[in-house]
């Protein structure tokens, strides 16, 4: 079985997986939606929001990167937060139709052993 290291390299070279920079404020996905793919960030911060609006108002905190947005196990349902980039960020972004349960990618995604943030709002 690969260690963490090794798995973050087969992930980054699968197919249809691409590594990209985004900037501060990039939404990864909004509250009351559904994810529309999976991302592995790797350097940055992810901030977690409910009932964050225009005006900025609303609970929120912030993660440190490595973790995985959001966890699979998530994806069906819509998000009960908004997370988004508190900073510039580098990240792999994993389409959902590669994340079948059981297959490679959801393999190396629990080998990658990183934090799964959740969609739900924490009380």
């Amino acid at each position: 079985m690969p260690r963490p290291r090794e798995a973050l390299e087969e992930l980054s070279r699968t197919a249809d997986v691409f590594r990209c920079r985004r900037p501060r404020g990039q939404v990864l996905v909004y509250e009351g939606h559904l994810a529309q793919s999976l991302f592995v960030v790797l350097t940055g911060r992810v901030r977690v929001g409910s009932g964050v609006g225009e005006a900025g108002n609303g609970a929120s905190r912030e993660i440190e990167a490595p973790l995985v947005v959001p966890a699979l196990a998530d994806v069906a349902r819509p998000a009960g937060v908004t997370l988004s980039l508190a900073e510039d960020a580098e990240l792999l972004f994993v389409p959902l139709g590669l994340c079948v349960p059981g297959g490679r990618v959801a393999e190396l995604l629990k080998e990658l052993d990183l934090t799964n943030l959740s969609l739900k709002v924490e009380d």
